[in-house]
């Protein structure tokens, strides 16, 4: 009963996964696991701080808070706001506000729907771009992600449409923002397989366009490296090439072509019962038109603390590097704090 339950939740089928366990109610095995299910759709709130650095597109800081509920177990609504600033000397700082809504609706185990609109406004004093001969001034735009998402056995298939700006001083004074359609691919080959694939393709605000193609593979073994405590391994492959119709100098990254070739390890494991250790490595190899295979890596690692009930506290760090994007080569570090807090019912 509670690994059918269980799988009900999963696929999206909670109210029938707590009407089944409600058969049982003097099971305290059942009484676990109601409670456990309920708690993951519980009302939430977050606050996340993170920042940003690197050598190409200066520092990036952003506080954002979230809350989000859920209505009959099937429907997620939720609010999200964030107050940013995006500085690269010797250019003036930029002041980000943005709101965003979540709507979330599960239609039955098969099909659900992912809807994000929002607003965001960009705030600097009147610049002439790089390059540029008009000054422009402040940059505001309606912002979206939404997607239709289908599962059916050990396959889950996404279509997807975003509209977003990127976190770039120079490509912002340009008033570029990107329109696009994805579609993914997720294959679950056996219970320690997946492999993913995504198309994607992106219209941006200067006429260029550009084309995406990821691919990953992840297995986790059934060998665990410690044995007093939970936890386990992922190994990853992975390759993305992307290439766009046109080289501009807008501000942002577009080679003819770009491809990354890349594996990686990850290791999840519990240091107490409170606290959780997550550490990533990877290593690759990356090439544009007309320069030669290059090495890069790429590193995380990201501590999760369960403070009291359904109180959580997550820190983390990011760095990766490559050959590419500026002369001298790209590099960026990045920091993050999160405090998760679920309400009572």
């Amino acid at each position: 009963t509670v690994g059918l339950a269980w799988a009900l939740h999963w696929t999206g089928e909670t109210g029938e996964a707590i009407r089944l366990l409600d058969q049982n109610p003097d099971n305290s095995d059942v009484a676990l696991a109601r409670t456990a299910i309920e708690s993951d759709r519980r009302a939430r709130g977050l606050l996340t701080y993170s920042y940003r650095d690197n050598n190409t597109d200066g520092e990036f800081s952003l506080l954002r808070g979230m809350a989000y509920g859920w209505s009959r177990y099937r429907t997620q609504l939720g609010f999200d706001a964030a107050v940013g600033r995006l500085t690269n000397d010797p250019f003036p700082r930029i002041d980000r506000t943005e709101i965003v809504g979540t709507l979330w609706h599960q239609f039955n185990s098969t099909f659900g729907l992912m809807l994000r609109p929002g607003y965001q406004w960009n705030r600097y004093p009147s610049i002439v771009p790089p390059g540029k001969t008009d000054p422009t001034e402040n940059f505001d735009l309606m912002i979206w992600d939404a997607y239709l998402t289908a599962r059916r056995d050990w396959l889950r298939l996404d279509i997807g449409s975003a509209r977003t700006t990127l976190d770039i001083p120079v490509a912002l004074y340009n008033h570029i923002y990107i329109t696009g359609g994805n579609v993914g691919l997720d294959w679950r080959l056996n219970p320690q397989v997946i492999t993913d694939w995504e198309v994607r393709y992106s219209e941006y605000s200067d006429g260029n366009q550009r084309f995406d193609f990821q691919q990953g593979f992840h297995w986790t073994p059934k060998w665990r490296p410690f044995t007093s405590r939970s936890n386990y391994v992922v190994l990853t492959q992975g390759l993305q090439y992307f290439n766009f119709s046109e080289t501009l100098d807008n501000g942002y990254f577009d080679p003819d072509e770009y491809i990354v070739i890349f594996g990686g390890i990850r290791l999840v494991t519990d240091l107490s019962t409170r606290t959780r250790l997550d550490v990533y490595g990877r290593l690759g190899s990356e090439r544009q038109t007309g320069l030669d295979w290059q090495a890069v890596s790429a590193f995380g690692i990201a501590l999760r603390v369960h403070a009291r009930s359904a109180v959580f506290f997550t820190a983390g760090y990011d760095y990766n590097d490559s050959s590419v994007a500026s002369p001298g080569g790209f590099e960026s570090h990045a920091f993050y704090i999160t405090a998760d807090m679920g309400l009572r019912r």
